[in-house]
């Protein structure tokens, strides 16, 4: 496979499984493991890095310097290692999301009354 370069980033206006097909080659690229339990902790890991991001940017118990750029690159992590798990299980997920936003569609949503503080 040719080395992926800034020229096969996806566009603006890629589709969903466009970016999966990036994530795909770039975990390729990158020798991630294939491993289905060891990436899943892998996202875990990156969801509590962005826990963390967040705390800290609405001002919680941590130092408040956390930047708008390390919320998008938290952000980020953890939408690419969604994207590789999905690969690695074989899930289209923008099948997964159209099949189960018609599930939603038919339920009746509760509103929270919770804040975080």
């Amino acid at each position: 496979m040719t080395k992926l370069t800034a020229q096969d980033l996806p566009t603006e206006t890629a589709s969903l499984r466009e970016i999966q097909e990036y994530v795909r080659k770039m975990a390729i690229q990158r020798r991630h493991s294939q491993d289905i339990p060891v990436e899943m902790m892998y996202l875990t890991e990156e969801i509590g890095e962005l826990a963390k991001a967040l705390r800290e940017h609405i001002g919680g118990d941590f130092d408040a310097q956390t930047s708008h750029k390390d919320l998008r690159e938290e952000f980020e992590d953890c939408f690419y290692n969604l994207l590789n798990l999905a690969n690695l299980t074989e899930v289209d997920l923008f099948d997964a999301m159209i099949e189960k936003e018609k599930i939603n569609l038919s339920r009746n949503w509760k509103k929270l009354e919770t804040e975080v503080k």
